[in-house]
């Protein structure tokens, strides 16, 4: 009887001893995380102790500087998300890992003056990949005549198609302007008279004559 009871006791210390090796109560543990580029953002530890305990639920935030985005967490755990919570059980170690954004290029264009017309890009996009060849087409709304491209117009372009070609190599801003003034369809027959006005200069107003008898002002 007092055999049994002997090796009771020792069992139940031999237990009692492993339980107490394996989970030491309030064991201080380390907490170790970096990040991945160095400069592809940073991670806050909440609480921010300098001496950790097991049991102990920790949360960790990682944030992106500007020009990088979060892609997850390596190491003791793993994980997509930015911010996790956990608790220490161990020694944990822990890498952010952040990736550069691609570089892109954005086509600005605006009309002058607004509500002139439209202006079209094919391909369609906020902002572009460096390389990217997109072209521009405006139509102009009734009342107005399309003028000219002005801006970051590249070289090899006419400014006064309706069409034009750019190559996004860095931000570009182009305008689209017009005038007040209409274009005379020539689908449509009949006759246009200058009465005395003889040669017209370039910038001049004169009034043009259909053979509807209607008087429009336009701007040469």
């Amino acid at each position: 009887m007092s055999t049994t009871k002997n090796q009771s006791i020792v069992i139940l210390s031999a237990l009692a001893a492993a339980l107490t090796f394996a989970t030491p109560a309030f064991a201080q543990l380390s907490l170790t995380a970096v990040v991945d580029p160095a400069d592809g953002g940073s991670v806050a530890i909440f609480p921010n102790d300098e001496e950790l305990v097991a049991g102990q639920l920790v949360t960790l935030t990682a944030t992106p500087a500007e020009g990088y985005t979060f892609l997850g967490w390596e190491g003791s755990i793993t994980a997509e998300q930015s911010s996790i919570t956990f608790e220490m059980t161990d020694d944990t170690e822990l890498t952010a890992v952040f990736i550069e954004d691609a570089e892109t290029y954005k086509l600005n264009a605006f009309i002058d003056p607004s509500g002139a017309g439209t202006i079209l890009r094919d391909p369609v996009a906020f902002e572009y990949d460096p390389g990217t060849a997109v072209t521009l087409t405006v139509f102009a709304n009734e009342g107005f005549v399309f003028t000219g491209w002005v801006g970051d117009v590249p070289e090899d372009q006419d400014a006064n198609s309706d069409s034009i070609t750019v190559t996004l190599d860095s931000d570009l801003d182009i305008q689209a302007t017009f005038a007040a003034g209409s274009t005379l369809d020539d689908s449509q027959s009949g006759s246009i008279g200058c009465g005395s006005l003889g040669m017209i200069s370039l910038g001049s107003m004169f009034a043009m004559m259909f053979a509807t008898g209607r008087s429009r002002a336009r701007r040469n």
